[in-house]
């Protein structure tokens, strides 16, 4: 039994998926402006790439989305604080992305319900990158799935495909 709030396990995934499209939508205004601001931002010298991070389960394994941003380059100079435009660079986005807290944790445990949550979360954030007008950036950008169960994937976000210095 699914407690008061949490929508009970049983659906089929692409109800799954219907279902947690809504909850992300509600977020997507909020997303596309932290977009925005991160496309505005000149790059600096040296950056050659935007790695856009999605971590999808905590220290518990939970399902528990998260993005963070990563500047590349060939000489990263990393800080031990987050935020930043330069090479080596790295920090959260800053919005809350909605997790799986109002589906029965049996989605996420068994099945296939992870890889599909993961799989809308990952085509939400390429299309409010999108709106965002990231397309135009000018270095490579490229969203990560770092953990989950699609792990190592990769989405190219800028119509520019090579790395180059500055």
């Amino acid at each position: 039994m699914s407690p008061r709030g949490v929508v009970p396990f049983g659906l089929d995934p692409a109800r799954l998926a219907e279902r947690y499209r809504g909850l992300l939508d509600l977020r997507s205004d909020a997303v596309i402006a932290a977009f925005r601001a991160v496309v505005r931002e000149p790059v600096a010298d040296g950056v050659t790439g935007l790695d856009v991070g999605v971590h999808v389960e905590d220290g518990d394994g939970r399902w528990a989305p998260e993005v963070w941003l990563a500047w590349t380059g060939p000489h990263a100079r990393i800080t031990g604080e987050t935020g930043g435009r330069h090479a080596g660079a790295s920090g959260p986005l800053g919005v809350d992305v909605p997790g799986a807290g109002r589906f029965d944790h049996r989605y996420v445990a068994e099945g296939d319900g992870a890889r599909v949550l993961s799989d809308v979360l990952g085509a939400w954030l390429a299309e409010c990158w999108w709106k965002a007008g990231g397309w135009d950036l000018p270095v490579v950008g490229v969203l990560v799935h770092r953990d989950g169960p699609e792990a190592g994937r990769e989405v190219r976000l800028t119509q520019r495909t090579e790395r180059s210095a500055g």
